[in-house]
C-alpha cells in the first residue's frame, strides 16, 4: 500500500492510500483516526474520482464518528478511574 496523496481539508488529515484494486481513506483528527477501504471501480478509478467521494454528508458522518469515539474513549477512562477508586 502507498500512499498517492493527500485531500485538504480545515479539520481532517485525509490521506489516501492505494494498493492494487483497492483505495483506502484515512481520516485523522486529533488522537482520532479512521480508515475505509473500497474496491476501485467505476466511479472510484482515479485520485480526483476520490477527492469528489469526500463529500459534506461524507465529512458529516466522520464528524459523528469521531464524536462517538471521543465519547466512547472519555466514557471508558472514567470507567477506569472508578474502578481504581474502589480498589483503594
Amino acid at each position: 500500500m502507498r500512499v498517492v496523496g493527500e485531500i485538504p481539508h480545515p479539520v481532517y488529515k485525509i490521506t489516501l492510500f492505494h494498493y492494487q484494486d483497492r483505495w483506502t481513506l484515512q481520516v485523522a483528527n486529533g488522537p482520532y483516526q479512521f480508515r475505509t477501504s473500497m474496491v476501485q471501480g467505476p466511479g472510484l478509478e482515479t485520485v480526483e474520482d476520490m477527492q469528489t467521494f469526500i463529500d459534506q454528508t461524507f465529512l458529516q458522518e466522520a464528524r459523528d464518528l469521531f464524536e462517538k469515539m471521543h465519547q466512547a474513549t472519555r466514557a471508558r477512562i472514567a470507567r477506569i478511574v472508578e474502578e481504581n477508586a474502589a480498589k483503594d
